[in-house]
């Protein structure tokens, strides 16, 4: 029987997607897996073609910025770095996310998320969430590692060492 090849899918947007793909390579290192890098472009476009269009310059011109960015993270893992393909796509966020995954038959997509709660997130609105919701797959969420100092073992704790 042919061992199937992982496939994971990765948001990158900026700062955020950077964060998840490092994530990510680090996961497909340890498996045979593949990334796919997936860029979308969310133009403001006009009334007639809200998402752009195929050839839109403004989606080349950021594919164009992202892939030596995106090489140099793949560089970092030398022999060991998985099969990396990146993907730029015209659409929403969340809903190509979750088509780009269907398409691949992905194992796992990776999204990065400020953590925003409250307004700022009913306002920015959440791609990490909608694609939670909707991922016809489990979906890591990344984001910076940030512990509240105060936080403390409840009163009632016990720990039982298993291995």
């Amino acid at each position: 029987m042919e061992k199937r090849i992982r496939r994971y899918v990765v948001g990158l947007d900026r700062e955020l997607g950077m964060m998840a793909l490092e994530h990510a390579l680090e996961v497909a290192t340890t498996q045979e897996a593949e990334v796919h890098v997936v860029f979308v472009y969310q133009p403001l476009g006009d009334a007639t073609n809200l998402y752009g269009g195929p050839a839109d310059p403004a989606m080349e011109f950021e594919l164009e910025r992202l892939t030596p960015l995106v090489h140099e993270r793949v560089a970092r893992f030398g022999q060991d770095a998985p099969v990396v393909i990146l993907h730029g796509i015209v659409g929403p966020a969340a809903g190509t996310l979750v088509a780009c995954a269907a398409v691949l038959d992905a194992d796992m997509i990776f999204v990065g998320t400020h953590g925003r709660t409250g307004v700022k997130r009913a306002v920015l609105g959440s791609v990490a969430e909608k694609v939670v919701r909707t991922a016809g797959c489990p979906v890591t969420v990344v984001r910076e590692r940030v512990h509240d100092v105060d936080v403390r073992w409840p009163t009632h704790h016990k720990q039982v060492a298993v291995r």
